[in-house]
């Protein structure tokens, strides 16, 4: 009896110990193929891009500790955070504009970082609760004086150097509206800070919009912090895909400052419009040195887009 209980034994710890080396051999194929796939990601040249981008990603390299040093603002939660403020930071340094639009103020934080960038640049700041006390040069459309972008078409006609403006939208409004919008007024160079890649957030973006080029069925949209709603039908989807590519000159994500976050949020929001991995892959952490107080900052990249229209 013990020898036939003993030999059962072993049988069952020999299957134990296939059954183990098999989940570890599974795993590892699994692993293989998500690295497969994260090697093709990485690799592919301009999946979706439109243009080639403003910045030279060895420079985004190169600036980032003057600006985590001088010009970084920490802890804005419920704002841009430091991926979000560097995008900002690089185009502000390119584009060197005479003017910049804000709309959507909250804290203060991208209006203060504009003049710490650009002290003499002028601002405008429009956003429906009261903004924070004003900088140097700045014009401000707030509160009880409240006009949205879409109602300022007089002030936006009288503009110095309009074609130089740069216009920044994180007011949660629908982007591929307000790229509309800015388009009837005359600018050229727009960012959407709220470039969500998910249908369940609170704008319809421009990421969303062209991540329906191959839907076959009406899609739910969002507007106005998501209080607004309707259904378009994938014929009206091809359309407006349409109508607003043949509007952009360059359309380029900024790539996140921590590649973790490029592979998180592949397989989190796996969309077919995914911009230029393999550049994405070029700007890391990695030999930043930063503290470990930055790490939340970084924690936060919703696919900030810079557009050129044409």
């Amino acid at each position: 009896m013990s020898k036939v209980l003993s030999g059962f034994m072993c049988f069952i710890l020999g299957l134990c110990g296939f059954l183990f080396w098999k989940a570890i051999d599974v795993c590892n194929k699994n692993d293989d193929s998500q690295s497969d796939l994260l090697h093709q990601l990485y690799q592919a040249e301009k999946v979706a891009a439109i243009g080639k981008p403003l910045w030279n990603y060895q420079n985004l390299k190169d600036n980032f500790s003057l600006f985590l040093s001088k010009f970084a603002i920490p802890n804005n939660k419920g704002g841009m955070r430091y991926n979000h403020q560097y995008a900002v930071f690089s185009v502000l340094n390119i584009l060197n504009p005479v003017t910049v639009i804000l709309s959507g103020v909250f804290r203060g934080a991208t209006q203060a970082l504009i003049h710490r960038t650009l002290p003499h640049c002028v601002i405008i700041s429009i956003d429906i609760a009261q903004c924070p006390q004003a900088v140097p040069n700045e014009k401000q459309f707030c509160g009880e004086n409240f006009v949205d972008f879409n109602k300022l078409g007089s002030v936006w006609s009288e503009l110095d150097k309009k074609e130089s403006t740069l216009v920044i939208f994180d007011d949660h409004q629908s982007g591929v509206r307000r790229l509309q919008e800015a388009n009837s007024f005359g600018f050229k160079y727009i960012m959407f800070d709220d470039n969500y890649p998910s249908p369940h957030h609170d704008n319809f973006s421009l990421k969303q919009l062209f991540s329906y080029k191959h839907v076959t069925r009406p899609v739910r949209v969002t507007d106005n912090f998501g209080k607004e709603q309707a259904l378009l039908s994938p014929h009206n989807l091809t359309i407006l895909i349409q109508h607003v590519s043949d509007m952009i000159d360059i359309y380029s994500e900024f790539p996140p400052l921590n590649k973790l976050n490029a592979v998180e949020y592949y397989f989190k929001h796996n969309r077919k419009f995914r911009l230029n991995f393999k550049e994405i892959m070029q700007i890391t952490t990695t030999g930043l040195h930063l503290d470990v107080d930055t790490t939340d900052d970084l924690s936060q990249y919703y696919f900030i887009v810079f557009v050129k229209l044409k």
